[in-house]
């Protein structure tokens, strides 16, 4: 999942989070990313889908 890209979807945009990762974890409503490089994000929200072919990983995000 290295090349793996991570898009956050707000009011039918996609809003790309972090590229490169690595890690997903889910903890108490939220998301928390790690990419090969070792930069971390924490995002709330949904997961929605995952696309192999594009490596892409998209959430929406909370209303």
């Amino acid at each position: 999942m290295c090349d793996v890209k991570v898009v956050l979807v707000t009011d039918g945009v996609e809003k790309p989070v972090l590229s490169h990762v690595d890690e997903v974890r889910h903890r108490a409503g939220q998301v928390r990313l790690t990419n090969i490089f070792g930069e971390e994000k924490t995002i709330r929200g949904d997961f929605l889908y995952f696309n192999n072919s594009d490596k892409k990983m998209v959430f929406a995000a909370p209303v």
